[in-house]
């Protein structure tokens, strides 16, 4: 659906309009869960509240996805993969605001870690795992490599990177991730 604020009976799913990010992120709405689903067994409920900040929602759901949660108003706010192997979920709200401050994101991003290191322990593959906040990286990984056209730029932990020299000379440390070559072992 497009401007969801503009139907009858929608709620105003925009964040609100204001300079503090911990306000526009805030915790706005509650969510009902599926019964027996993939987000209650990660989360353990089935009512949590979670941050709003957009402006379209799914109208038809596409096959292959089933309903994870819905906002009071209806509007599909978390999706699963039916049948899928392994974690396959998407989220409307954004966990990853405060994830560590808040324990249904922690959950979430738990449940997101384990599957990944079972998918990697499973396929004695080595994963690559890209986040802007640092601090989910330290939570999720026992140590990072930072590979900077071809050479090797860092490696160690995220505690490291705070006394690690940047390319300008000064400390802290500024990183560029792209991926490049043979992506397929991912794909699976």
């Amino acid at each position: 659906e497009t401007e969801l604020q503009d139907i009858e009976g929608r709620l105003d799913h925009r964040a609100p309009q204001h300079d503090d990010v911990d306000v526009r992120y805030a915790p706005s709405h509650a969510i009902n869960i599926r019964s027996g689903g993939m987000l209650e067994q990660i989360l353990g409920k089935r009512e949590t509240m979670v941050n709003s900040i957009h402006r379209q929602g799914i109208k038809r759901l596409a096959k292959g996805l089933q309903v994870e949660a819905t906002a009071p108003d209806g509007i599909i706010e978390a999706v699963s993969v039916r049948d899928a192997k392994s974690f396959a979920m998407g989220t409307q709200w954004h966990p990853e605001f405060k994830a560590l401050n808040n324990p249904d994101s922690v959950r979430l991003f738990t449940a997101f870690g384990n599957a990944v290191r079972a998918y990697a322990t499973a396929r004695g593959k080595t994963l690559f795992i890209s986040s802007h906040i640092l601090s989910e990286l330290a939570e999720m990984c026992d140590a990072m490599v930072f590979i900077d056209s071809g050479s090797l730029v860092f490696q160690g932990h995220a505690d490291d990177l705070k006394h690690a020299p940047d390319v300008a000379g000064g400390t802290g440390f500024v990183v560029q991730v792209a991926v490049a070559g043979d992506t397929t072992a991912f794909q699976e």
